[in-house]
């Protein structure tokens, strides 16, 4: 199976979709840099409410769960420019 690749930020440089998405994923929760939003840390712990008129409510969760288990590393992510 050939992953699909994706022209990375404003380079020629092409990444897979996957890779990308674990950058980002990583950068979440770090307000500073541009990415909103927070990693699905605990997400078992959430009331849900923001779900409620979803089609999906009772699968998003797990499906936060895998995301969470195949991108998060434990060191903090950079910006490529503070590398």
């Amino acid at each position: 199976m050939q992953v699909p690749t994706r022209r990375f930020g404003r380079t020629e440089v092409q990444m897979p979709v996957l890779t990308c998405g674990g950058m980002r994923y990583n950068l979440l929760g770090n307000a500073d840099h541009g990415v909103p939003g927070q990693q699905a840390v605990e997400v078992e712990k959430q009331d849900g409410s923001c779900l409620a008129e979803s089609p999906f409510a009772e699968r998003i969760p797990g499906i936060l769960k895998e995301a969470h288990a195949a991108f998060h590393v434990e060191e903090e992510a950079k910006r490529f420019s503070e590398s």
